[in-house]
């Protein structure tokens, strides 16, 4: 029988689950003691690897005396306030929902970043990314943000992103016009090379990773059969399979919303 793999159910539970242990300064020993599951397994969950059992998970919902409606994934409604913070932190491509108030937790860019990566459900609100990163990049702190990606155990998505940013820049430089529009875009090209340059080559997974889901990070939205992680794996961008990443996306993608915002805004 042909099975399944739901990453973004299983990522988002173990984002909160660790968030909500770290929020109690448990360790993942004294968690999974209450859990009773080993420190390891424990580690392999929280890392989007593994699952709780039903009992485990009310179990955890006693520990930390929260709903299950808490771990209830992203609704419409946040796809919109996404959307919204997207268009006016730069994504000026994107339409805007006037009837939506804006979210004051959207504020922020690095939050912005982090919602839309370890959701992961939009294609085109990761790419929105691109012209994000483009006009805020000055705003952001690299460092700051790979480390809470980094206590996440979602490094490699953060650096997909800004290497096909960095790699759609410079695609789509030679048709950008003046030179002096050019600015912004080589510099955030620039820095976000430079960044990643200084990261250790260990990090990136490669192309000997091979398709198997527990190594690799699924972000197409969607639960994916076996077969399609194969098939898309083998189709993926030499981007994607540096990082890791399971997805259809390419860096095309990330140029067209770089264009798309840039003509929108000149």
């Amino acid at each position: 029988m042909d099975k399944t793999w739901k990453p973004n159910l299983r990522k988002h539970i173990a984002l909160k689950v660790r968030e909500l242990r770290k929020r109690r300064n448990f360790t993942q020993a004294e968690l999974a003691a209450r859990l009773g599951v080993s420190q390891a397994r424990l580690s392999v969950i929280e890392h989007g690897n593994g699952s709780f059992s039903a009992e485990q998970f009310l179990e955890i919902l006693r520990i930390f005396n929260v709903p299950a409606q808490s771990f209830a994934i992203t609704k419409r409604d946040a796809q919109g306030d996404i959307q919204n913070a997207l268009a006016r932190h730069g994504a000026s491509h994107l339409m805007e929902d006037s009837d939506l108030l804006p979210s004051e937790h959207l504020d922020e860019v690095e939050v912005l970043i982090r919602e839309v990566l370890v959701d992961a459900q939009s294609p085109r609100h990761i790419a929105a990314l691109g012209p994000v990163l483009v006009k805020n990049l000055s705003q952001v702190n690299l460092n700051r943000l790979w480390a809470r990606f980094v206590d996440f155990g979602l490094e490699a998505r953060l650096g997909w992103v800004l290497e096909n940013t960095a790699e759609a820049i410079r695609m789509i430089l030679p048709s950008l016009g003046p030179a002096a529009a050019a600015i912004p875009y080589r510099k955030a090209e620039r820095t976000i090379t430079i960044f990643l340059s200084r990261k250790s080559a260990s990090l990136l997974k490669g192309p000997a990773a091979g398709p198997h889901p527990e190594e690799l990070d699924i972000i197409d939205g969607k639960a994916l059969s076996l077969k399609t992680i194969h098939s898309t794996w083998d189709e993926a961008s030499d981007v994607s399979r540096r990082w890791g990443i399971v997805s259809a996306m390419k860096t095309e993608d990330f140029a067209e919303a770089i264009r798309a915002s840039y003509v929108t805004t000149t």
